[in-house]
């Protein structure tokens, strides 16, 4: 804000004798301001990264706190349905897109087993437990957050 309020006071952008701004003034002739310290915008700092948008490179900066309660494995929780084994469920809610493994095959803990996806962005669905997977799902049916999509045994 300090910065907009000097261009706004500024003789030359006011016009008391003319109005002289153009294309590159604030970079050639604009001395209104020294440029502030930056100073962190959240508590705990940032995580920064990059991300592509139309193929182009850019900066993001998000607050660390975001990714606080995140851990880099899923641990679904044991399913309390009519099943014997253990639930494979949808961490996200989303469309079920297709299945990484065969139904009835053996698959290790924490494989990579089906893919959601929500809002254009695909969510790997891991195995809780190791042993022969049950698909109880279709791929191209939506999940609700939670919703049981096989069982291992």
């Amino acid at each position: 804000m300090p910065f907009h309020r000097a261009v706004l006071e500024e003789r030359d952008f006011t016009g008391e004798n003319g109005f002289r701004v153009h294309t590159n003034w604030i970079e050639t002739a604009f001395k209104g301001i020294e440029p502030a310290p930056r100073v962190d915008p959240v508590e705990g700092g940032l995580i920064c990264s990059f991300i592509e948008i139309d193929g182009k490179r850019h900066g993001v900066g998000l607050p660390a706190a975001l990714f606080a309660g995140l851990s880099a494995r899923q641990t679904p929780p044991v399913s309390n349905g009519p099943t014997s084994g253990h639930a494979v469920i949808a961490p996200i809610p989303g469309t079920l897109q297709k299945w990484l493994v065969a139904d009835g095959v053996e698959v290790a803990e924490g494989e990579p087993v089906a893919l959601i996806e929500a809002m254009k962005m695909e969510t790997r669905v891991l195995a809780p437990q190791a042993g022969r997977i049950h698909i109880t799902a279709e791929p191209g049916t939506m999940a609700a957050l939670a919703a049981e999509l096989a069982t291992i045994d």
